[in-house]
This record gives structure tokens, sequence and C-alpha cells, in this order.
């Protein structure tokens, strides 16, 4: 996979062109033009769905990622200082495809998570992406300004 020049696929590495005008006032001012094609990132995720969750056991939350490379998959929920609190999935020498994985908002004794920063960690290979989510602490019988009581699941890249 690549970037396409005509017909020609160009693979990640580093390429020099040679730029000649064609108007006839500039003719003679061939340019050089260095740059880089860099490879594709190998983990992907895709979806981290609903943004508002209600971390009572009963509802689910959606991961969807993808990998591009036959490696060991690793997807796991971990609070800020790096402690994991929960294993989504595991697989060691996987093939490039796509998961869907339900969460309930459990850790891995079985209790629901307490309110605060969390962070999506999915490692492929030698690769680690993560995406920070907030848990809010539920008040019974209060609504948000849009008329629900939930938790809300706020979303930004952290780093890849």
């Amino acid at each position: 996979m690549g970037w396409k020049l005509g017909k020609t696929t160009l693979a990640p590495g580093t390429y020099v062109a040679r730029i000649t005008p064609f108007y006839a006032g500039l003719a003679g001012t061939q340019r050089t033009l260095s740059f880089r094609i860099l490879p594709k990132p190998s983990i992907y995720l895709t979806r981290l769905s609903p943004t508002t969750f209600r971390v009572n056991g009963t509802h689910t939350q959606q991961v969807s990622f993808r990998w591009t490379q036959l490696s060991d998959v690793k997807v796991e929920v971990v609070t800020l200082s790096g402690a994991v609190a929960r294993t989504l999935y595991t697989s060691a020498n996987a093939a490039p495809a796509s998961k869907t994985l339900n969460w309930d908002g459990r850790n891995d004794a079985g209790s629901l998570l307490k309110p605060g920063y969390y962070k999506i960690k999915i490692t492929c290979g030698a690769k680690v992406y993560y995406r920070k989510f907030r848990i809010a602490k539920m008040i019974q019988g209060r609504k948000t300004a849009h008329g629900r009581s939930l938790c809300r699941l706020n979303l930004f890249q952290l780093s890849y």
C-alpha cells in the first residue's frame, strides 16, 4: 500500500522529483523536490461510543478498532497512572482485521469503575494507541442540560 503516481504505487521511503516547466519563458529552470512517504499506521481506533455512557452494568460501550499488520493485539482500559482496570481483548499473531467489542463499564474483578479519567489502550506489536475518556459522577434524580442523567465520556486523542 502506498501513494499512486499514475499507475505506479510508491512504497514508503524518500523520493526526489524533478520538475520541468512547460512554459517557454521558464525553459531550463528545472526544480527538484524531495519528499518522504511514511508507512501507514498499523492500528486505528475507529469508534468509541456512545459519548454518554451509563456506568450501571446494563448498558455497554462499543470499542471498534482495526489493525493492518500481523501482530499481537491487546485492548485494555487503564487508569491515568497506567494500572490495567480491564483487559477487553488479547490475541497473539492476529491477522489484519477489524473488531468491535462491547464493554459494560466493569473492571476485571467485576466491579463497576469509579468516576474519573481512564484511557483505552490498544497495543499492536510495538505500537501503542491511547484514547482518553472520563466517567462523570452520576447524580441521582438530577438531569443534565439535555435532560439526561448520564455519565459523560469526553473523547480526544492523547497520543499515537
